[in-house]
């Protein structure tokens, strides 16, 4: 069709595309947009559930170019291995199929050189997620430099986008919109606990915790010790636990292997590498508590009321809802923060949280910025701001 805005969309994890999916179904749909779903990384992994075939299952499969990279050594050498070849396997998806515009979500390793191969192309970057803060991980850095790639900031939070303009961006290239992730939870399908648990083989008469870690990769080699301190006090909880698989960072080997030895000795444990968001969010719906370090623990548990047992250093900076309880790596203080987080007056406590990422209809926000912003040489020509 003629006149349609090209719009290019890097989805890299399960993370990022559950985040997405309502995005890319507004630009599938819209008459103006021709849209590309550029997937790579953890997508294309076995290891880490094969989630492309989530993609085609959610109607995408005519918008899918594949990109390649390696990803089964999570080993420094590995990574950046797997990002050079990223690399230039974006530059050729660039020449084949040239975008308008991109659209590139947080602060993954596997999508930064989606923004690198776009530099001599001139293809402008509209960043989602700028201005957070996670202060154990390396996709603190990685964010930042995100920032400075792209032309347009669609952030999830007012202080996020002061953070951005702090980086010398200007105001107008700013957009505040909530974070997509919770768009469409009202529409979701809901499954009943019994069928799902039933799916999942666990026992919905009893109380689940969901288990969700991934590496500290500023830290990566205390990964294992971490692993077993945190096992250590959930397996001593009375109560099922199911895993779902960490990210493709260095030291997520030995999370899986710790995972799979203490699933051998519990029978009524259940490991997934991914649910699927569907899945996903009715396990937020129906668990007790979630434990780990994930991101979604503070952005998406809250809309479901879900206590959360937040441990270490990987979100230290994010902005945490009153359902989430920071704890450092201390045997005393995961014991307590677990106490805490499954006990039915701490569940009370929260009956009406508001999320403060938001409530919703962020894509739409999303999508009018990226249909209407005026492409050329004022948005790729870019002005530093110096504060006053």
């Amino acid at each position: 069709m003629p006149n349609q805005r090209h719009i290019g969309v890097v989805t890299t994890a399960r993370s990022d595309f559950g985040c997405l999916t309502d995005v890319c179904r507004l630009l599938q749909s819209a008459d103006d947009v021709r849209l590309t779903l550029l997937v790579g990384g953890m997508h294309l992994s076995d290891r880490h559930g094969r989630t492309i075939d989530e993609i085609r299952a959610s109607g995408f499969d005519q918008e899918i170019v594949q990109v390649p990279a390696d990803q089964s050594d999570d080993t420094p050498t590995g990574v950046g291995d797997a990002m050079a070849t990223a690399v230039a396997r974006f530059n050729q998806a660039y020449a084949d199929a040239r975008p308008d515009l991109l659209l590139i979500l947080g602060d993954r390793y596997d999508a930064f050189p989606a923004a690198v191969a776009a530099i001599p192309w001139n293809i402008p970057i509209a960043h989602l997620c700028g201005g957070e803060i996670t202060e154990g991980q390396i996709d603190e850095v990685i964010r930042h430099a995100f920032t400075k790639f792209s032309h347009l900031h669609l952030v999830t939070h007012a202080a996020h986008a002061k953070r951005v303009a702090q980086l010398g961006e200007e105001p107008w290239r700013i957009t505040v919109t909530g974070h997509p992730s919770l768009d469409g939870l009202d529409d979701l399908p809901t499954k009943s606990k019994n069928d799902l648990y039933k799916e999942l083989g666990l026992d919905p008469a009893r109380p689940l915790i969901l288990y969700t870690q991934h590496p500290e990769t500023l830290d990566p080699d205390a990964t294992g010790a971490l692993t077993d301190l945190i096992l250590g006090h959930v397996g001593a909880q009375d109560a099922p636990v199911l895993f779902t698989y960490p990210n493709s960072d260095t030291g997520s080997d030995t999370i899986i292997a710790k995972i799979s030895a203490f699933q051998q000795q519990r029978s009524d444990c259940v490991a997934v590498p991914s649910l699927g968001r569907q899945r996903y969010f009715n396990v937020l719906r129906y668990a007790e508590c979630m434990v780990g370090n994930s991101s979604s623990g503070i952005i998406d548990a809250a809309s479901f009321e879900l206590p959360v047992l937040n441990i270490g250093n990987r979100q230290q900076g994010r902005i945490t809802p009153p359902n989430v309880v920071s704890v450092p790596a201390s045997a005393s203080e995961i014991e307590a923060g677990l106490h805490r987080v499954r006990s039915q007056a701490f569940r009370d406590s929260l009956a009406g949280l508001v999320n403060p990422y938001g409530t919703g209809n962020a894509a739409e926000r999303i999508v009018e910025r990226l249909r209407t912003v005026p492409l050329g040489p004022e948005l790729i020509r870019k002005r530093f701001v110096d504060l006053t």
